[in-house]
């Protein structure tokens, strides 16, 4: 689910992107934290590309709650990557309030 996820992200397509992963984070083992945050980190991005900001702030802060469970030089990349796209909606609410800690990595 994963690489069809985000290819179809790659391919300029969040809705169809949002739902495969979506579907893909519910296939998970409770115990995949690191997947988890792979997968919430694109749906988010998937989000902010539908320019639905609430949803995506939401889940980069579920995201970055279980990156800090996690020791990932992946998932810290990925998170990074995240602020990059969100930067562009800093003067939303929902992204400006998670931003700081979004583009920290905490």
């Amino acid at each position: 689910m994963a690489e069809t996820g985000r290819a179809f992200l790659d391919l300029e397509d969040p809705a169809t992107a949002e739902s495969l992963l979506t579907d893909g984070l519910a296939a998970l083992e409770s115990g995949a934290l690191r997947d988890r945050v792979f997968y919430l980190t694109w749906i988010s991005t998937s989000q902010a590309r539908r320019h639905d900001l609430d949803a995506a702030a939401s889940t980069a802060t579920e995201a970055m709650d279980i990156a800090a469970l996690v020791e990932s030089g992946r998932c810290a990349s990925l998170l990074t990557d995240l602020a990059v796209e969100l930067e562009p909606h800093l003067a939303t609410t929902p992204v400006g309030s998670i931003f700081e800690r979004l583009s920290s990595g905490t």
